[in-house]
């Protein structure tokens, strides 16, 4: 039988094991919503249109390993981004003078102290795409 006595417990046969027996975690990935085949970015979809959807793997993310998670998580930071640079550019044209990037401008030679008070004054700005700019220096545009 399935019960008490004398075999066929979930985890084998011994009544007496300890209680505090883990599986490790990597266990729980599953080789095919890791792999280079699935449509990771389709499921990340799906998870964020709960209303639409009612499966995603997102809801269950001990299923991906740390590669998917950094891929979801770029999709998360890639998405925020393109939301905020066209809520940025829709505020600069309904409501003026806002622009749709965090424009840092630094010195080379303090850029670390220079970029931690730039990011201190425009906090509401830093999902915004990022550009730099290094005063005293031409500037190149590369998009």
């Amino acid at each position: 039988g399935g019960g008490g006595g004398g075999g066929g417990g979930l985890f084998g046969s011994s009544p007496e094991q300890p209680e505090d027996i883990f599986l490790p975690y990597t266990d729980f990935y599953n080789d095919a919503v890791n792999c280079d085949d699935f449509n990771i970015k389709e499921d990340y979809r799906r998870w964020k249109q709960p209303e639409r959807y009612d499966f995603s793997f997102c809801k269950y993310p001990f299923v991906y390993d740390p590669a998917s998670k950094a891929r979801i998580l770029q999709l998360e930071s890639t998405m925020m981004m393109s939301h905020e640079f066209e809520d940025a550019v829709l505020r600069s044209i309904f409501i003026g003078a806002t622009c749709p990037y965090l424009i840092l401008k630094v010195r080379r030679e303090f850029l670390i102290q220079d970029t931690l008070m730039e990011i201190q004054r425009h906090p509401d700005d830093l999902r915004k795409p990022l550009k730099v700019h290094f005063v005293g220096e031409e500037g190149v545009d590369e998009g």
